[in-house]
């Protein structure tokens, strides 16, 4: 069976609404922010928003891991250097108190993506990342993305992809303001 990812743009009042279909023998239709359950052990999350700013501003607020903690209520720091198979450790803001995870770095492209696929849930696989897409000469999209595979996704998948959703698009708000000089 042959896969084929297409995007489209669809004509609405809201200028972020857009959308996946996923081509195979069925079309399933994936919303910009979605969660899909892909089996009883795997889920993923998709975010997305379009930025009025040109990639390079859009990536550079991304990651200057040092400011984040002035716009990011969710993620508060990366503290190490963005290289492949790079140890850093995320700074995170969940239930009231900043958490901890060392992580290794994943498809590293500078000025395009960067993310970490990791264990923090037990008997699970976690996998996310932040991708910076030019639409045109001063329009971006932002994506972020999370999988989520393996047993713990059969007991926790259902609640952790919600807050993860709901999470996910204050943090891409947020990137947003800052990047279009909203908060300056």
């Amino acid at each position: 069976m042959t896969r084929v990812r297409l995007r489209i743009l669809l004509k609405t009042n809201n200028t972020n609404d857009q959308c996946f279909i996923q081509a195979t023998e069925n079309f399933i239709v994936m919303k910009a922010n979605s969660i899909t359950k892909h089996s009883l052990f795997y889920r993923s999350v998709y975010t997305e928003i379009i930025i009025n700013a040109k990639k390079e501003k859009v990536w550079q607020t991304l990651t200057d891991f040092n400011e984040m903690p002035k716009w990011s209520r969710t993620m508060q720091r990366i503290e190490g250097e963005l290289l492949e198979n790079s140890e850093v450790i995320l700074h995170y803001f969940f239930q009231g108190r900043v958490k901890y995870f060392n992580v290794k770095l994943i498809e590293v492209e500078k000025g395009t993506q960067f993310g970490w696929s990791e264990k923090h849930f037990p008997m699970a696989k976690d996998k996310h990342i932040f991708r910076v897409e030019a639409l045109n000469e001063n329009t971006s999209r932002f994506i972020q993305t999370d999988q989520i595979k393996g047993i713990s996704a059969l007991f926790i998948g259902y609640a952790i992809t919600r807050y993860m959703l709901k999470s996910f698009a204050g943090f891409n708000e947020s990137l947003k303001e800052i990047a279009e000089g909203h908060n300056q």
